[in-house]
């Protein structure tokens, strides 16, 4: 048997639901006035009657607590799943700059031929007079580290046989080569006071 909207949703909440009254035939009598008030306060005793009043004030109070129930529940409801769609529908909206830079890029990439590998660079040529220059504190350093009676004679021609090249680089204020001759020229000046 169909249930309507309002039986569901009292189903749905737990809320106690009375069973439908068979239809009455369409030749059925009319329902009998409910009685005026004099009739009630002749018929029934004062007692009764404002029970009977205090009965109805609570199931009023009662369907209208039902109803608040109902229509906060909903509520609720309704305000949850219309964050969780304006959430979804702005990260769908933040993806879609990405989401075409990601097609294009594609499009891109389907439209090249494609490369062929590239060649590694090839070294500049000055690099193999310059490294050994820039090197020269570490060279230094290893050849007086090793101690022989000759160290301190090889660490000076080494600097010597650079030095016309640092020369030229201080003169040209090359950045840091001020650095670099007064660097090598103290680790020789250290290494004879010990020597």
């Amino acid at each position: 048997m169909a249930t309507s909207k309002a039986d569901s949703l009292k189903e749905f909440y737990g809320i106690p639901t009375t069973p439908k009254a068979a239809e009455a035939p369409a030749e059925a009598a009319a329902p009998a006035p409910p009685p005026s008030l004099n009739e009630l306060a002749t018929s029934r005793p004062l007692g009764e009657l404002l029970q009977l009043s205090s009965q109805r004030l609570d199931a009023v109070r009662d369907l209208y607590a039902d109803r608040q129930s109902l229509v906060y529940n909903h509520h609720q409801e309704l305000v949850g799943a219309s964050e969780t769609v304006g959430d979804m529908r702005r990260g769908i909206e933040a993806l879609a700059p990405s989401r075409a830079s990601l097609e294009q890029q594609l499009e891109q990439m389907r439209q090249q031929p494609a490369a062929p590998p590239a060649a590694a660079p090839e070294a500049a040529p000055w690099l193999d007079e310059v490294a050994p220059v820039i090197e020269l504190p570490w060279t230094l350093r290893r050849i007086l580290d090793a101690r022989t009676p000759t160290s301190v004679a090889e660490a000076e021609a080494a600097l010597q046989a650079h030095a016309p090249i640092l020369a030229a680089w201080v003169e040209a204020r090359v950045a840091g080569a001020d650095e670099l001759q007064r660097t090598c020229q103290d680790m020789i000046a250290e290494a004879q006071r010990h020597s």
